[in-house]
């Protein structure tokens, strides 16, 4: 399952307080330059210690990534730079954004070992994106066909890369500033054009308020509920308005405006409205999914 959370900062080295530091400026900070200024030196601080630091990982260079992993995860690392490869390209061109970096991955052994980077406690996760790195699970250890070829076809098909690219690009277009159930809506959208992958549909359950998906996504109790109603969202954007104006709302986001103010100059649509219109879209359209 493909999801994203914040990093939890713990167990890196004494430089790890002032990214804290510089972070929570950038929480206090308006919208605007200053607010993506901060947010940009927050990126660089953790790519830096990505690609740096990580003690006894070696790494691997290609075009447009640099793939940090174990000794024993060669292959690991040759499979994820090889998906990386693939998808750089599309995803980045989709949304109009051309990284002055290769983005740094990282590759953990085991789920607990992602986990704990992470901060998290028994999360079932592929993969997950925090300001321009990405760090994903070891295809070896969910997959294990024994088959090189085979292993290949079902990480290009089923694997992260993709995903946690797109939000990697939705983050370079908005500056970081965006709403979670946009973010993940957004990832799931190019997800699926590139490789077909879908999350399952949740069985039962009722929707969530616009307000609850935009107010508190990762604290709902039903995310299987809220992760297929932020690709609804997004999928009614496409269908109705076209990625040129989805990508004209990224660039409001990214001049400070709020996701309301982005919504109407984008679409025209004020945040009721498009509560209303995008479940109407969603129930009146089954084939969208």
């Amino acid at each position: 399952m493909r999801l994203s959370h914040n990093i939890n900062l713990r167990g890196w080295l004494s430089w790890g307080l002032l990214l804290v530091l510089v972070a929570a400026l950038g929480a206090l900070v308006p919208r605007g330059p200053l607010a993506r200024g901060v947010y940009a030196a927050t990126r660089r601080l953790v790519s830096w210690y990505t690609v740096h630091g990580y003690p006894g990982y070696l790494a691997m260079t290609g075009k447009h990534a640099v793939v940090r992993y174990l000794p024993g995860d060669r292959a690991d690392a040759a499979l994820v730079l090889a998906a990386t490869e693939k998808y750089y390209g599309r995803v980045m061109s989709d949304f109009g954004v051309r990284p002055n970096n290769p983005v740094p991955v990282v590759v953990y052994p085991t789920a607990a070992a992602l986990n704990k980077s992470f901060g998290w406690g028994d999360l079932d996760a592929m993969g997950a994106y925090w300001a321009g790195t990405v760090r994903v699970l070891a295809p070896s250890a969910w997959i294990g066909t024994a088959s090189p070829v085979l292993d290949r076809d079902i990480f290009f098909a089923e694997g992260p890369m993709a995903h946690e690219l797109t939000h990697l690009a939705v983050d370079d277009r908005t500056g970081g500033n965006g709403p979670r159930w946009l973010q993940e809506g957004l990832a799931q959208w190019e997800d699926r054009q590139l490789t077909g992958f879908k999350l399952p549909p949740p069985e039962g359950g009722t929707w969530y308020s616009f307000a609850d998906l935009a107010g508190c996504f990762d604290s709902l109790t039903d995310q299987p509920t809220a992760y297929y109603q932020s690709l609804a969202a997004v999928t009614y954007m496409y269908r109705r308005f076209g990625a040129p104006k989805v990508n004209a709302l990224l660039d409001l986001l990214r001049a400070g405006r709020s996701m309301e103010q982005a919504l109407s100059g984008a679409f025209g649509e004020n945040t009721a409205a498009f509560a209303v219109q995008y479940q109407k879209f969603a129930t009146t359209n089954l084939d969208w999914w």
